[in-house]
């Protein structure tokens, strides 16, 4: 995502600073007007006014949890203990789902551990990053039922709910469609430059 916004920065002649932390600390400092804006965001991510860009990305997000995989949808996580990563957007369709005691931590890599040590029943997570963390982690008997995303959500560009911000969402939607027309995005989000 860095990559792809520096291409978009390129494209449009913006001096822009990318500074990277937390997810937490990013929406503090966006509520708190310290950003003009920031990525990837979804919905559900802040309460106040935003621009949009165009989505650049779709989230799939997935059950995590001990093998064998047979936890496949929302309603399977009712009377369940489920991990969520603190600052990151999750669907409405989750969030409220009844009987499901939630449990934040700070990382995935927590998460992937509380799940290890059986202190999760499952967790939730963008799958490359499920598989990543797994990965680095070492972990193994965690698994996820890849063919049932139980959701999908746009990733787009957040701006202030200012004139600056309107303008710089429609910049980086403008040029996110030019990048998928001529195919650069896709090469971009898959590890080509």
């Amino acid at each position: 995502f860095i990559e792809l916004t520096k291409e978009i920065a390129k494209r449009n002649h913006l001096d822009v600073v990318i500074s990277v932390a937390p997810p937490k600390r990013t929406l503090i400092d966006f509520a708190g007007r310290q950003l003009d804006g920031y990525f990837p965001s979804a919905d559900g991510q802040v309460s106040h006014a935003l621009e949009k860009s165009e989505p650049f990305y779709y989230k799939k997000d997935f059950i995590f949890q001990r093998s064998p995989a047979i936890l496949k949808s929302i309603q399977d996580l009712a009377g369940k203990t489920v991990g969520l990563t603190a600052g990151y957007g999750y669907s409405e369709a989750l969030i409220q789902a009844a009987d499901v005691k939630f449990e934040y931590a700070q990382t995935d890599v927590l998460n992937i551990r509380k799940l290890a040590l059986g202190r999760l029943d499952a967790f939730i997570i963008e799958e490359h990053s499920g598989q990543a963390g797994v990965g680095e982690r070492g972990e193994r008997g965690n698994g996820y039922a890849a063919r049932w995303p139980i959701a999908v959500l746009d990733i787009y560009y957040a701006f202030q709910a200012t004139p600056k911000g309107k303008k710089l969402a429609r910049i980086f939607s403008d040029t996110i469609h030019q990048m998928q027309k001529d195919g650069s995005l896709e090469k971009i989000l898959a590890g080509g430059h």
